[in-house]
Parts: structure tokens; sequence; C-alpha cells
């Protein structure tokens, strides 16, 4: 993440000012997994209940699951608490485009059309970026740099502060004294912008059009269909991976090896050096599932029928036990 010091001088104070006078309407429940793909792992509820999920809350693994539709799920209220409707607009651009590519996919085909990959890459990196952990990652990280800037704000960035001043305020300072006052002023104008939740909103759309950009260049696509027994989803379900003497997940995406993410019981993407059409091990099924339990924020999704209740609750209690919640 860029230093404060650098986004004073960045194109995000102008896009927040574009914002500010749209005046979108809010959107206050934001999904952070996508319709399409809890969609995809549904099964027909009775009567005119129609099709229904199977929900876990790790908070509870205790609990059985309960059956809910795919619009009441993977949602988070005020995940983008400023300008969220065009962000859903953006978001929309991709997942408007996924059924034809997750098609596709069901019928291992997804190459035949070089469009379907960009899809699919797409909404692997959405997943990364409109996720609970970006948004705890970023908020961490701002507030770290808002207490050191704090502290040498005036010192180590003062040529960028008399820059900053002359462009917002015409003024030409020198001195200890004007540097001084008017860090305070950059620091509120900055502090205001983060309580506003103004700074997260132009970083999740700068974040995914970079995420965006780096892995159409460096990465290619996997679909992945299970061996035996279906795959589960996360309410955080983009999860990279690393494989050296043994695997890890959870790292940044230029540290990470792969990213999985789960598309449906029977189908599973992953990012990797090349296409291919490939069939998961078990012991592999097995691993991706228990890193979407240990990945999610809280919730973990499941197709009503595929039996894995006792695998979940088990996952999550080891979860609980070991303190191993995404973080």
């Amino acid at each position: 993440m860029h230093s404060m010091a650098s986004a004073w001088s960045d194109p995000r104070w102008e896009r927040i000012r574009e914002l500010q006078l749209a005046k979108e309407q809010h959107v206050t429940r934001q999904h952070v997994v996508s319709r399409v793909l809890l969609q995809r792992f549904t099964a027909p509820g009775k009567g005119s209940s129609g099709k229904q999920l199977e929900v876990f809350d790790l908070a509870h693994p205790e609990r059985p699951p309960r059956l809910k539709g795919p619009r009441g799920c993977g949602w988070v209220e005020n995940f983008a608490s400023f300008a969220s409707g065009s962000l859903e607009v953006l978001w929309g651009q991709t997942e408007q485009r996924a059924p034809a590519a997750l098609a596709a996919v069901d019928e291992r085909r997804p190459f035949d059309d070089p469009s379907h990959g960009d899809v699919l890459r797409d909404l692997v990196a959405l997943h990364l970026v409109r996720s609970i952990r970006f948004q705890r990652v970023h908020h961490n990280a701002l507030l770290r740099t808002l207490e050191r800037l704090k502290r040498n704000l005036v010192e180590e960035n003062g040529e960028i502060l008399k820059q900053v001043v002359q462009r917002d305020y015409g003024l030409h300072i020198t001195g200890q004294g004007a540097m001084e006052f008017f860090a305070d002023r950059v620091l509120e104008r900055t502090e205001r912008a983060y309580s506003a939740g103004q700074l997260f909103r132009v970083s999740l759309e700068s974040m995914f059009s970079k995420v965006r950009q780096a892995i159409a260049k460096d990465w290619q696509l996997e679909v992945l269909t299970p061996q035996d027994g279906p795959f589960i989803i996360g309410d955080t379900p983009a999860v990279t991976l690393r494989i050296d003497k043994k695997v890890t997940f959870g790292m940044a995406l230029g540290d990470a090896h792969s990213v999985l993410l789960p598309v449906g019981p029977r189908r599973m993407l992953a990012l990797g050096p090349e296409n291919v059409l490939g069939t998961l091990a078990l012991h592999k099924v097995i691993m991706s599932n228990a890193a979407q339990v240990l990945a999610a924020d809280r919730y973990v999704f499941a197709q009503p029928g595929s039996n894995m209740q006792r695998f979940i609750r088990r996952a999550g209690a080891r979860r609980a036990s070991s303190g191993q919640a995404s973080e």
C-alpha cells in the first residue's frame, strides 16, 4: 500500500472530489461473495422456499447450519460506506459477464473463447479485492501510517507538505510554525477522509484495477474438478496459496504461487503458469476446503445435501481453538 505521504500527491483526492459531486445513491447491503457464485452452491428448497444454501456460522461451530437463499448470504452492511453505488456498477461489469464464462467452465471448455478466461480471472481479482480481509488490511495499514506521519511529517516529508499546501491553498510556506500548522490541516483532511470511508472506497477501485492488470499479465487459468467430494465456499473465497516446504495460505498476491476460488461444488478456479483442465486429488480438495474455513471472516456455505456439516464443524472448532481465524 502506498504511504499517505505519496497519496497526498496522487489522483485519489481528485477521485474523491468527483465522487462527492456525483451524490450517488448508497447501497447498504453489499455482497462480498458474488451472488452468481453463491447461486451455484444452492439446491432447491422445500415447498416455495426457492433455492437455498447451507450457512455455517464459524462463531458457533457447534450449531447446525441454517438454510438461506443466496440473496441473504455473503453480504456486509456498509462494506464501502462512501459512494457504494458506483462500486456496485464496477463489480457488476464482471459479474454480469460471469454466467456465460461459468457455463463454459461447467462444460469443460473454458478456453474455447479467450474472453471467458478474461472474465474468470477478473472474477478472481474481484474477490481478492472486495473482501473483508482487504478491508481489514487497508484500515490497519492506514492507521499505522497516520500515526507515523504525525511523528515525522514536518521533518521527513516537508517538501511534500509544501507541495500540497501550494496546490490546495496557493501558499508558499516556510518556517517551523507554518509547517506545523499546515501539517495539522493536512492530517485533519486525511483523517476525515478515512473516517468517512472515502480513502477505502477509492483504494478499492484502484486496487481492483491493479490486481486485474497483474493477473492478466502474469497468470493463466486452471479449471479444477474434485476427484471426490464437493467444494465449499467461505465469505472470503479467493485464497492465495504458496507451496514451499509446506503449503501456506493468505499471503499477498505477489508472494503467492496460486489463488484458489471455488465456483461450484464441482469446479474450482486456480491461477497458474498455463491454462489447465485438471482434476484435484481428494487430499487437495480437503486442503482447499479447510483453507476456505480458515480464511473466512465468519461464514462458510455448502450445497444442501453435500454432507459437509461434520467437516466444517470440525474445521471450525480447530480454527477457534487455535486462534487461526482470518486476520
